[in-house]
């Protein structure tokens, strides 16, 4: 927890609920995003060039996820093309994100758990629920802004700066599809296991076994469908030795 003075909510439709924030980037001399996730399709993205058009001297780091999700997957040449699209989300993020494109302090990280959205400076942070992405104009979306620099300082050295050790950074190398695809996976399976060990197992001191509670424990359909999704999306896995 990390007090604050000062805080101002903010709510809209049809313009980012940051735009304070934004208005500050050509002056910062620090920038710290979080986000559940980016515009990754759009050529023209005008939240990116504000960060293009910085100093070279602005200190920037970007901490994203990378969404993927369908409800269902059908057995069918649409089903298929659905279940390339983690791979080709994590495509579009790498290109859209290698520090290679920035002529200033860039740094890119990727959190599979991560759901916060933070956009700040050294003056002003919003927090709220808007992503740093040009749909979230399209969204009702609210939040706060706040001006306390002492509060910001710790927000960024207390929260940020710990996601981001727990975060893995970008790399340029052939590898980096691979590694995102399968850390994705395995955030994703470890939060089906949780699941099945809460709703429908228990684990066994004595015997060392998982044991089945009870034949009225169940999983909801929604997870039933995600974690089909998700062993659709495994497969997608090509291994090469």
């Amino acid at each position: 927890n990390i007090d604050f003075t000062g805080g101002r909510f903010v709510s809209g439709q049809g313009s980012v609920n940051y735009q304070e924030v934004l208005d500050d980037f050509s002056t910062a001399k620090l920038i710290r995003i979080i986000t559940y996730n980016i515009s990754s399709k759009d050529n023209t993205d005008k939240l990116f060039e504000r960060i293009n058009a910085l100093s070279p001297e602005t200190d920037v780091k970007v901490i994203t996820n990378i969404p993927s999700r369908f409800p269902t997957y059908y057995n069918s040449p649409k089903g298929e093309s659905m279940r390339s699209t983690a791979r080709l989300n994590i495509e579009r993020y790498l290109e859209k994100l290698n520090p290679a494109n920035y002529v200033h302090m860039f740094m890119p990280f990727f959190n599979f758990n991560n759901h916060a959205k933070i956009i700040g400076t050294e003056n002003i942070v919003y927090i709220g629920s808007a992503n740093f992405s040009n749909e979230s104009r399209s969204n009702i979306e609210c939040g706060i802004i706040i001006k306390d620099k002492i509060f910001i300082k710790r927000l960024y050295s207390d929260f940020f700066d710990s996601v981001s050790e727990d975060s893995t950074p970008y790399f340029d190398d052939d590898f980096n599809i691979l590694r995102l695809f399968v850390q994705s996976m395995t955030a994703k399976f470890n939060i089906h296991l949780e699941k099945l060990l809460e709703n429908l197992y228990r684990y066994n001191s004595e015997t060392r076994k998982f044991v089945f509670i009870n034949e009225e424990t169940y999983l909801s359909d929604d997870d039933l469908s995600e974690l089909v999704a998700d062993l659709y999306m495994l497969q997608e896995l090509d291994v090469h030795t």
